[in-house]
């Protein structure tokens, strides 16, 4: 049990280890990000199934001085009780547009990503999962050695 003991310790650290290298990735896109507005120009939906709605949106926003749209999509779920949105009020909502200009894509090993959110706070995505797995490896290992001590050999008479 004190091998497998500090098997999962080691797990644990080799995960804090990839946890510090992504963290390291994603806060170099965060610095090298910028954020814009979108604005909605078209929306589409498209039933999938009784229930599910895929909403197509066309959203536009100004890139490196230059206009671009990107599409996105959405799957919502709709009852008689809470009826999917009208198109009108989809259209009015705002999305936010991260993306790395050009003179920023040397500085993140992200270049091409462009993210569609709600918000213009990023959330950072995968570090904190890594930071949990290793936090619980390394608990359980260190568990395993705290109650599961080193058998003593007894000294033959």
């Amino acid at each position: 049990m004190r091998t497998l003991s500090t098997v999962l310790i080691v797990i644990g650290i080799l995960f804090g280890l990839f946890g510090i290298w992504t963290f390291g990735r994603e806060y170099g896109y965060k610095k090298a990000r910028v954020v814009t507005k979108g604005i909605v120009s078209s929306v589409r939906t498209e039933p999938i199934r009784s229930g599910l709605t895929n909403i197509l949106y066309t959203i536009t926003y100004l890139r490196d001085g230059a206009t671009d749209s990107i599409e996105h999509k959405i799957t919502e779920q709709w009852t008689d009780k809470k009826p999917l949105p009208a198109i009108a009020q989809l259209r009015s909502q705002t999305f936010y547009i991260h993306y790395v200009p050009k003179e920023e894509r040397s500085k993140t090993v992200y270049p091409m990503r462009v993210m569609v959110l709600d918000s213009d706070i990023y959330p950072g995505f995968y570090y904190p999962a890594s930071f949990g797995q290793m936090f619980t490896f390394i608990l359980i290992g260190m568990m395993g050695k705290l109650f599961f001590p080193k058998k003593r050999v007894q000294p033959s008479a």
